[in-house]
């Protein structure tokens, strides 16, 4: 896990660095997608699923806010990463134990900049909304926190209400991916 991050905020600070990102516009605000390499292969769901601390469905209930890390010095300026925090109510659990009786906190890496002017996010990634259910990859961090970070740690789920679910394709290939690691 410590590896994951260290891959992910090292090419962040290359990004902001050599400035080679892909960026797209949003509104007014610009969005910038970070290329990213990976230990594993996450277009793979098996891969995903067994490389994740926790796999499960959930409800977002509500964007919390923004927090900024790992701050680091470019020439004069000080640069964060930042870290996008969500209300989620599980649905279910794929893999994992998160407690389904009332909502979590879930961070996840990505979000606006602390000036406001650009989302930063992930190459292959998103940040999800609310209101919305998504399949959640996440990692337990040693603060006992729980973070999404990367390509396919969020899945968007075509579905109105938990009912729905069975009904999922995708929902059910990421049940079959749990069932045969």
């Amino acid at each position: 896990m410590q590896r994951f991050r260290i891959v992910v905020v090292a090419m962040f600070l290359l990004v902001m660095l050599v400035g080679c990102a892909e960026n797209t516009k949003q509104g007014e605000i610009q969005t910038t997608f970070l290329p990213v390499q990976y230990a594993f292969n996450t277009k793979d769901i098996q891969a995903v699923v067994g490389h994740a601390d926790n796999v499960f469905v959930a409800y977002v209930e509500k964007m919390e806010g923004t927090t900024y890390k790992h701050p680091v010095k470019v020439g004069l300026k000080e640069v964060t990463s930042p870290y996008t925090n969500y209300s989620v109510t599980v649905i279910e659990n794929v893999k994992g134990t998160r407690s389904t009786d009332k909502p979590i906190s879930l961070e996840k890496f990505g979000g606006i900049n602390e000036a406001g002017n650009l989302y930063i996010i992930p190459e292959g990634d998103a940040l999800p909304e609310e209101g919305k259910y998504y399949i959640f990859n996440t990692y337990n961090q040693s603060d006992g926190s729980i973070l999404a970070s990367g390509q396919n740690s969020t899945i968007a789920l075509d579905i109105e209400n938990a009912e729905e679910l069975a009904s999922s394709e995708i929902f059910r290939r990421y049940v079959d991916a749990a069932e045969n690691k």
